[in-house]
C-alpha cells in the first residue's frame, strides 16, 4: 500500500510540474500567435513595387573520369521553367563529357520578375498559418492543463476525472498532427508521436475499465452481513 501511495504521490508532483509547463507554454504560445500576426498584417502593408528581385546563380563541377568511373555518378539532365504568382524560376542542369578524362556538370538557375506583392504573400501566408497553428497549440495547452490538473490531486490514475481529461487532451492533439503532416514530411513523425500518445491513452482506458469491473464483481461477491 505504501509502495502505491508512492506512485500516486509521483503522478501527483508529475502534475503539478507539468501544470507549470503549460502555464509557462500558454505565455510562449500567446507571444507566438500576437508576433507573427503583428508581422502578417505589417508585411501587406508594404508597397507592391518596394522590391524587384531578379537573381542567377551557376555552378561547375569537374570530374576527373580516371578517379570517379561515370557509373558511380548518374546526372539527370533538365531544362526545367514555372511561372509561380508571376515569379518566373529556371533551372537547367547538363552533363557534359569534355574529353576522354574530365566530365563536367553546370547547374544554372534564374529568379526573375520577384516583387515584393509575391513575397509579402508569401511571407504574411507563412505567419498566419504560424498564427493558425499557435491557436491549436493553445486549445491543446488548456486540455493539458486540465489533465494536469486533474493528476496533481488524484489519488489513483484511473479516476474517470483523470481518463476523461486524457482524452480530451489526446483529441486536442490530432489538428496538430494534421497540421505538422501538411507542412512536410517530417510532420510525419510529429503524427506518429500523437498516434503513440492516442494509443497510450486508450491503453489506461482500457485498464481502468478492466479495474472498474474488478471492483463491481469484488463487491457482488461480497456476502451481505
Amino acid at each position: 500500500m505504501a509502495q502505491i501511495n508512492a506512485n500516486v504521490k509521483s503522478i501527483n508532483t508529475i502534475g503539478k510540474v507539468f501544470r507549470i509547463v503549460t502555464i509557462i507554454a500558454k505565455i510562449l504560445v500567446i507571444i507566438g500567435f500576437v508576433v507573427s500576426l503583428i508581422i502578417g498584417i505589417a508585411v501587406l502593408t508594404v508597397p507592391d513595387d518596394a522590391i524587384d528581385i531578379n537573381a542567377n546563380c551557376n555552378a561547375t563541377i569537374r570530374i576527373d573520369r580516371d578517379d570517379i568511373p561515370d557509373s558511380l555518378i548518374k546526372v539527370e539532365e533538365s531544362n526545367d521553367k514555372w511561372d509561380i504568382m508571376g515569379i518566373k524560376l529556371k533551372l537547367k542542369v547538363r552533363d557534359t563529357k569534355i574529353d576522354d578524362d574530365n566530365r563536367e556538370i553546370t547547374v544554372a538557375g534564374t529568379l526573375n520578375d520577384m516583387t515584393a506583392k509575391e513575397l509579402k504573400i508569401m511571407i504574411a501566408g507563412i505567419c498566419f498559418a504560424v498564427a493558425i497553428t499557435c491557436v491549436f497549440l493553445y486549445i491543446a495547452l488548456i486540455f493539458g492543463g486540465t489533465l494536469a490538473k486533474a493528476l496533481a490531486k488524484c489519488e489513483t490514475p484511473f479516476s474517470d476525472e483523470v481518463i476523461k481529461a486524457m482524452c480530451s487532451f489526446g483529441k486536442s492533439l490530432i489538428p496538430i498532427g494534421v497540421i505538422a503532416v501538411i507542412c512536410g514530411a517530417e510532420g510525419i513523425g510529429v503524427m506518429m508521436l500523437v498516434l503513440i500518445i492516442l494509443l497510450f491513452i486508450h491503453i489506461i482506458k482500457y485498464g481502468a475499465d478492466i479495474q472498474k469491473g474488478a471492483n463491481t464483481t469484488n463487491a457482488a461477491d461480497k456476502p451481505i452481513e
